[in-house]
C-alpha cells in the first residue's frame, strides 16, 4: 500500500511538470520575439595595456612564412613514370627527384608496379628574426600496372642518377 502511494504521487509530479514545461513551451512561442541590441562595454584599464591590441602575426612575418613553404606543394610528381620500349624490353623509369633513395622499395606482384618510399625536403631561410629551418618529411605509395606480354619475375633494375630504369624482357610471340 506505502509503495503504491509513492507511485501516484510520482505519477502526478510527473504530470505537474509536463504540463508547467508545456505551458510555458507554448506562451513562449506565441510571444512576440525581443530584439536585444548589444551595447558596447565601456573601456577598462588593462592589465596588459595595448599589448593584445595589435595582430599576433604581422604582415612580415605572414609573408616569410609564405616563403618558407614555397616548393613544397611539388610532391605531387614525386615517382614520375616514362614509358618507353624497344624489340627486347618494355622500359620504365622512374624519376626520384624528391625521393629519400634509402626508404624506396620497389614491389611488382599480381601485375601490380608498387613504389613506396619516403620525401624529405629541407628549407633553410635567412630572415629579420634569425635563421628558420623547416623540414618536410612525407610518406608515399604509387601503383600502376605492370605492362602486358613481358616477364615480370625477370626484371632488370638500373640505377641512375636521378631515376631508376626498370627493364621488362618481353615475352616471344608465337
Amino acid at each position: 500500500m506505502k509503495n503504491k502511494v509513492i507511485y501516484v504521487l510520482i505519477f502526478l509530479l510527473g504530470g505537474i511538470v509536463f504540463a508547467t514545461g508545456t505551458k510555458l513551451y507554448l506562451d513562449a512561442k506565441n510571444r512576440p520575439a525581443e530584439v536585444v541590441q548589444a551595447q558596447p562595454s565601456p573601456k577598462k584599464k588593462s592589465f596588459f595595456g595595448r599589448f593584445f591590441d595589435d595582430d599576433f602575426f604581422g604582415e612580415e612575418v605572414l609573408d616569410q612564412m609564405a616563403k618558407s613553404m614555397e616548393g613544397m606543394d611539388n610532391l605531387a610528381d614525386v615517382g614520375r613514370l616514362e614509358t618507353s620500349e624497344n624489340d627486347q624490353y618494355v622500359i620504365y623509369e622512374i624519376f626520384l627527384d624528391l625521393i629519400d633513395k634509402n626508404s624506396l622499395k620497389i614491389d611488382i606482384k599480381d601485375g601490380q608496379i608498387t613504389l613506396s618510399g619516403q620525401t624529405r625536403i629541407e628549407k633553410e631561410n635567412q630572415g629579420s628574426f634569425g635563421v628558420s629551418k623547416s623540414i618536410s618529411v612525407s610518406s608515399f605509395t604509387k601503383s600502376f600496372p605492370a605492362p602486358q606480354g613481358v616477364k615480370t619475375e625477370e626484371v632488370q633494375i638500373d640505377h641512375k642518377e636521378k631515376s631508376i630504369v626498370l627493364k621488362f624482357p618481353k615475352t616471344p610471340r608465337i
